[in-house]
């Protein structure tokens, strides 16, 4: 899925993570689009290479959201 950010300012992700008071120096995420429950979202990541390769990276941060249709994965070290 490709996506964007309505807000130009905070387009990447290393922006919005920042924009939290974040440190993020290796970050990545996941972002997935009317999926109904998190077994279903969460069974799309996982069999898919680029985001499987996420969720099982060496990272020591990370967050989960739903808003609405949306779900994301945030991932840093």
């Amino acid at each position: 899925m490709t996506h964007s950010n309505s807000n130009p300012k905070h387009s990447g992700i290393m922006s919005r993570i920042a924009s939290a008071g974040i440190y993020c120096n290796r970050c990545s995420e996941n972002v997935a689009y009317n999926y109904g429950t998190v077994d279903q979202v969460m069974s799309a990541w996982i069999n898919s290479p680029s985001h499987y390769n996420n969720i099982v990276g060496d990272y020591k941060y990370f967050g989960f959201a739903k808003v609405g249709k949306y779900w994301a994965q945030v991932f840093n070290v």
